[in-house]
């Protein structure tokens, strides 16, 4: 789709390594910490053309990154969002950005990418001056199976409910504004 607008979504948690029960020279690996272990989330929406092909076709000259207009209220936006995924407790514990992981892994890192991205585009609807407009054309690329089962097929979950319900009406409230859609692709993206 040349005349849509492309948002790159992607998750990852670096403690799955930490999840092995093998034994190395005779000692057991411990249980990993669950604070230690980091999950984060990234978001970059380009403007609309052509989306990048590889990964040097995403530079700035290629795929033009969505940016803010500098009389804008934001005009600092740079045309991505990261963060940190964080789990119920860390959010009791006064951490910022919770969207109902109940612990971390690679799946809730890669929802709260696509969620942060929806409530992007849904702050887009309340804004004077929207860097999208109204019913544009809008492609989410991810390269999570298990979020696009969920939005594609309504595929049920047995872990991560509220992130997945969370999501889903996300995704319902977007669609009455923006002609969207996500496509999976083989990552990391």
């Amino acid at each position: 789709m040349q005349n849509a607008f492309h948002i790159y979504t992607d998750g990852s948690f670096t403690g799955h390594l930490n999840y092995t029960k093998k034994k190395k020279n005779g000692r057991a690996r411990q249980q990993p910490n669950s604070t230690k272990a980091k999950a984060g989330w990234g978001v970059a929406i380009f403007d609309k053309g052509i989306p990048p092909q590889n990964a040097e076709d995403a530079v700035v000259v290629i795929g033009r990154l969505l940016s803010a207009d500098p009389t804008d209220t934001t005009p600092s936006f740079d045309g991505m969002q990261r963060g940190r995924a964080t789990t119920t407790a860390e959010a009791n514990a006064g951490a910022n950005g919770h969207v109902g992981a109940s612990r971390k892994t690679s799946n809730t890192a890669e929802l709260q990418a696509i969620i942060e991205a929806l409530l992007f585009l849904l702050a887009q609807v309340d804004a004077q001056r929207p860097m999208i407009d109204f019913h544009s054309h809008i492609l989410i690329h991810t390269d999570s199976r298990y979020a696009c089962g969920i939005i594609r097929d309504g595929a049920k979950t047995n872990t991560n409910e509220t992130m997945v319900n969370i999501m889903a009406h996300l995704w319902k409230k977007t669609r009455l504004a923006y002609d969207i859609r996500m496509v999976w692709g083989q990552g990391p993206l």
